[in-house]
């Protein structure tokens, strides 16, 4: 069972979770097989967390008022070049060097980004020859769904807008397992975040910003619920933040993965793994005392697999924190707010136009969002100076 193609409503969920016979969260948290680690979690866990997930869209429900075509052009010449890609064919880029690419595309941050590109274009074979160190890594789901699936081969279009309308039929965010001696591919993907992220980041702000500069984060970050008795965590792979004066605040998380694992219908699909993972770090996120959200109730997630990236939108409220973990999956409830909802984009494909322009529209909708819920914030702290 895809649980993120599957569940769509609360009639679905009642449904599913009478058939898988789902406990509640603390049913869980109380039983011999409790993972601590969000990055262990799988199906049950969805069930136990009232995960409800939306059909995916070309722009995020959240965003949707800050997106709209051309909101991505003029800003800078460097955004522009970015959405237009590297000249030639992937081949070309993929037999250059690094400085070959650096001293070809300016400025220089551009560069990297193809360089960064470059390493995930190459076969698969050429990386694990080529990859010769391992980082330490966290815990990975122990779910054994198979040997290691290649991307090469899978076609994913973007942003169906400038294309059939398939997006039902399109892979979402997807799951993987990693044994100790597997290549770290995913090393290469949270570079290409990093340089790709960056590069829209740092031309999309005036140097004069007034309100606080939005930054990648690249160190991880570990968020722990306060509970106690058998509490849980998550480490995510990086970040985007908004960098105050006295505490930095999350816009987004990131979760990068090495290839496409779950396949249905001939096509990678999520697997219940990941997304059990990334709302496992949502829901840590949201509970952590140490880690401080730019919206309490709303977290961004941003998945990459390779040179595709997806975008979620955790909706968690302050009824759904207050009732989720007593609440029985198999307890039918047309209230909206004892679920946590997901609302996700499709796959944006780096390797193509139409898909790096709607990354950059939603990178460049993330900062306004971001921005506007600063200045609402400073705006109200003045008021109460004053009175």
């Amino acid at each position: 069972m895809a649980y993120y193609n599957t569940i769509r409503n609360p009639g679905d969920f009642l449904k599913a979770a009478l058939s898988q016979q789902a406990v509640s969260f603390m049913a869980l948290q109380q039983s011999e097989s409790w993972e601590s680690a969000a990055s262990q979690w799988g199906i049950q866990y969805l069930f136990a967390c009232r995960v409800i997930c939306k059909q995916p869209s070309d722009i995020l429900p959240l965003l949707a008022d800050r997106i709209y075509p051309g909101c991505e052009t003029g800003i800078h010449h460097c955004i522009d070049n970015l959405i237009q890609g590297p000249r030639g064919e992937p081949a070309t880029l993929r037999q250059m060097a690094e400085l070959q690419i650096v001293r070809t595309y300016k400025p220089e941050s551009l560069g990297y980004v193809w360089a960064a590109l470059a390493h995930l274009l190459q076969p698969d074979s050429h990386i694990r020859q080529t990859m010769t160190s391992e980082r330490p890594v966290r815990a990975r789901n122990r779910s054994d769904h198979g040997e290691y699936i290649s991307t090469e081969g899978f076609q994913i279009s973007s942003s169906p807008l400038e294309r059939p309308n398939t997006a039902s039929s399109l892979p979402s965010s997807v799951g993987y397992m990693e044994r100790s001696s597997a290549p770290l591919v995913e090393d290469y993907t949270v570079r290409f975040l990093s340089c790709l992220i960056r590069c829209v980041l740092n031309y999309a702000q005036p140097v004069d910003k007034k309100l606080p500069f939005i930054e990648y984060r690249d160190g991880r970050l570990t968020y722990r619920e306060p509970g106690v008795g058998k509490p849980f965590e998550a480490v995510d792979d990086g970040g985007v933040q908004l960098m105050h004066p006295s505490e930095n605040f999350q816009v987004a998380i990131l979760e990068a993965k090495r290839s496409f694992q779950d396949i249905s219908d001939g096509s990678p699909t999520v697997s219940n793994e990941l997304l059990a993972q990334i709302a496992g770090e949502a829901l840590a996120l949201r509970l952590s005392s140490d880690a401080n959200c730019i919206s309490a109730e709303n977290i961004i997630s941003i998945v990459a697999v390779k040179y595709y990236i997806k975008i979620f939108h955790f909706n968690i409220t302050d009824d759904f924190v207050y009732h989720f973990k007593t609440l029985l999956p198999t307890d039918e409830s047309p209230d909206m707010s004892t679920y946590l909802k997901v609302d996700s984009t499709v796959w944006f494909d780096m390797r193509e136009l139409t898909g790096r322009k709607y990354f950059v529209r939603h990178l460049l909708a993330l900062v306004a969002w971001a921005d506007t819920i600063t200045n609402s914030e400073d705006s109200e702290d003045s008021m109460d100076m004053e009175e």
